[in-house]
């Protein structure tokens, strides 16, 4: 007997669906649309203290850092909530555009000091190398 999902995976569909993945050229164009998309989300980053909350994957953020992925997959891991009490938000946005998009341009010394702290705390060996040149 086949299983409905062998039946979906063997049978050609015959229209083609229109899918952001097909839309998008290689793997880094697909990491950088799911970048402050609520798709396939399934992490909310918040900061107590602050209104701002982010949308975030927490595969992409656990194959960015060591720290991270202990956070959110190892013993201690809390759920699909990810409460930061003491990182600042905007340099915390400025680190996930660096693992979503691998950008690196920093716009003053005072954002390099902060990305560099939360580079460290999390690990980041390559982000620390950028912030320290």
């Amino acid at each position: 007997a086949v299983s409905k999902t062998q039946a979906v995976r063997t049978t050609p569909l015959k229209k083609k669906i229109s899918t952001w993945q097909n839309q998008l050229i290689n793997p880094n164009q697909r990491l950088a649309a799911l970048h402050k998309s609520p798709h396939l989300a399934d992490l909310t980053i918040t900061f107590p203290g602050h209104e701002r909350s982010i949308q975030a994957h927490r595969l992409i953020l656990a194959m960015s850092s060591p720290v991270f992925e202990a956070m959110l997959f190892g013993p201690l891991a809390e759920g699909p909530e990810l409460r930061l009490n003491e990182d600042p938000p905007e340099a915390f946005e400025w680190v996930l555009e660096y693992i979503y998009k691998g950008q690196t341009q920093l716009q003053s010394v005072v954002q390099a000091v902060q990305i560099y702290q939360l580079a460290s705390i999390y690990q980041l060996e390559h982000l620390i190398s950028v912030c320290s040149e």
